[in-house]
């Protein structure tokens, strides 16, 4: 086998040298350059491939790397298409503004606050603007999406293509969210391939622009690149700090590598395990997370590895905590039956988590799980007090079991539930929310106070109505559906 694809066999897997070897073949004709590029721009993993082919970004992965061989001239792809033509073929309908008039036609798409400078800067002296539109962006909702990412589905619905009158023509996509995302300058990572090949072809024989680099930048979520222009994947990015799998930890810019041998690092949480010292600490001490805080007298650390990641078991005085990791070491699971609390801020951060168990647990306090976004299911048999804010971005959650539940705090959010069984609980807080449309079975019949703003038929009470609601309608209504109450076969 080739020397190159050896190498990238070992740091990335099998099957991203299979790729290289189909996608490559020109530039593994000079020994050493592939392996050199590629360990030069992505800190190995095995994890590169099965991103790229989930993002769909095989092309311009291949366009990235052929634009960082100097021997070899990169070359965009031709095509006899339009410009008109190649943006429907990707969804869109493109629109070119030769008018202040035509530019302002589209701020309208633009929520308050994200308005792009375009709209009040006079560009057409200094640049040409085009707007690109896909199909369905007006029926998207911007509270929907509550934690931006700039290629998501609202982003890049709307975009703005800019190209400046000087030459050589600088080009800049810009983002529906604009600067609410990081470089919403740079949707599509700037280049035109990205949306569909053949693009960067169409606007140079319809308008003449000139693109002076050859080179091609590359975007891929949940990957940062340094200023060395090497990428890192990450799992969290909190307070300027990347928390990335393999141990890595990126604080502004500085790559620490802790030592595998002493320390694992789980989310954002490193976990000590040293014959002399055992501990789990967060490494930003700024955070607000009381998860750290059951691990005070930790005994012993088991780690077990399995293919799809580990299983760590950490020995306390009263009992025993299980956390399972997925192979990027995401915390997935957590057995802790023991726990009677959880204090405010647990896990607080955390977004991965698919399961949870706590039988014990009485008590859950204020913005627990806050921005978890995994959870489907939850069952706490003995606990009487939910806290503010608990799960409030959470999607996913279909069923709740919480029978000696008495108080649900203010803010909770749940879009997706489709069970709700709690029998004894007496108040349900401000700003909560449950979709009317999803809800199946709702068994609360003990339910004497509904605060403001509850959400169950697709639009908040309003406040001045509050009182007179919570007491009378709106509390029958819920007690009414009790009547019709089915326990699920697969109540947890």
């Amino acid at each position: 086998m080739n020397q190159d694809l050896q190498i990238i066999k070992k740091k990335y897997g099998e099957e991203m040298m299979h790729f290289c070897r189909k996608s490559f073949p020109t530039i593994l004709e000079t020994k050493g350059v592939l392996s050199k590029l590629l360990l030069e721009h992505f800190e190995p993993s095995t994890s590169l491939w099965k991103d790229i082919l989930e993002n769909d970004l095989t092309q311009p992965f291949i366009f990235f790397i052929e634009g960082l061989v100097s021997f070899s001239p990169f070359l965009f792809p031709t095509s006899t298409k339009t410009i008109e033509e190649l943006f429907l073929e990707a969804g869109y309908t493109f629109y070119e503004c030769k008018s202040e008039e035509e530019i302002q036609k589209f701020k309208s798409y633009y929520a308050k606050g994200e308005e792009l400078c375009t709209f009040f800067s006079n560009r057409l002296l200094s640049h040409f603007v085009f707007f690109a539109v896909k199909q369905g962006a007006d029926l998207l909702n911007r509270e929907d999406f509550l934690y931006p990412l700039r290629e998501d589905e609202y982003g890049k619905s709307v975009i703005s293509i800019q190209f400046t009158k000087a030459y050589p023509n600088r080009l800049s996509i810009k983002n529906r969210y604009n600067h609410h995302v990081e470089n919403g300058d740079a949707t599509f990572a700037n280049n035109l391939e990205n949306i569909t090949p053949g693009l960067t072809d169409a606007f140079h024989r319809t308008y003449g622009f000139h693109i002076k680099s050859q080179k091609t930048s590359f975007y891929i979520p949940n990957y940062v690149v340094l200023s060395d222009g090497k990428y890192y994947k990450y799992n969290y990015y909190i307070n300027g700090i990347y928390y990335c799998p393999n141990n890595i930890i990126i604080d502004h810019e500085k790559v620490i590598r802790l030592p595998k041998e002493k320390y694992l690092l789980m989310d954002y949480f490193i976990l000590e395990n040293q014959n002399n010292k055992k501990s789990l600490q967060l490494y930003d001490a700024s955070l607000k997370d009381s998860f750290p805080a059951i691990f005070s007298s930790i005994q012993k650390i088991q780690i077990a590895h399995f293919e799809e990641g580990k299983k760590v078991t950490i020995f306390l005085k009263n009992a025993p905590i299980t956390i399972y990791l997925d192979c990027e070491n995401r915390i997935k699971k957590i057995i802790m039956n023991f726990v009677l609390e959880l204090s405010d801020f647990f896990l607080t951060h955390q977004t991965h988590l698919e399961e949870i168990s706590c039988f014990s647990l009485q008590k859950i306090g204020n913005s627990c799980f806050y921005k978890n976004q995994n959870l489907k299911a939850i069952c706490f048999p003995n606990v009487d007090v939910i806290g503010n804010d608990f799960l409030f971005f959470n999607k996913a959650l279909k069923q709740i079991d919480v029978p000696k539940l008495k108080i649900l705090g203010n803010g909770f959010r749940a879009s997706f539930l489709e069970v709700f069984y709690a029998p004894m609980l007496e108040q349900i807080g401000h700003f909560v929310y449950l979709n009317e449309k999803r809800l199946q079975n709702f068994y609360a019949p003990s339910l004497l106070y509904v605060g403001s703003r509850f959400r169950s038929d697709g639009a908040f009470l309003p406040l001045k109505i509050h009182y007179i609601i919570s007491r009378n309608r709106m509390i029958k209504e819920l007690k009414e559906r009790t009547k019709n109450y089915l326990a699920p076969k697969n109540m947890l």
